[in-house]
């Protein structure tokens, strides 16, 4: 069973940003993740969530997930990405 990070952001510094994407892409693959999609213009279908880049990774489990995010070598790059964005996240186990 998939476990699905799905993650809505507002980047205020590109630049910045590109340097989160360039050092983050490795690291996911390191932690057993993959990027599912990433989509800067979402088509928002109902409701009134507003958000400006959605992007979904896909890991084998929540622990994975966790060993990403808690781990020791992202949390640099994770400073690079709130200096650089606003963000929300939440993990959504799959069927």
């Amino acid at each position: 069973m998939s476990v699905y990070v799905l993650i809505d952001l507002d980047v205020r510094d590109p630049e910045a940003f590109a340097e989160y994407v360039a050092k983050v892409g490795p690291l996911i693959i390191q932690y057993g993740g993959k990027v599912v999609a990433t989509d800067p213009e979402p088509e928002l279908y109902e409701g009134d969530w507003a958000p400006s880049l959605v992007v979904v990774l896909e890991f084998e489990t929540r622990a994975a997930v966790r060993a990403f995010y808690d781990a020791p070598e992202y949390q640099p790059i994770r400073a690079i990405r709130i200096n650089s964005a606003t963000s929300n996240g939440l993990i959504a186990v799959g069927r």
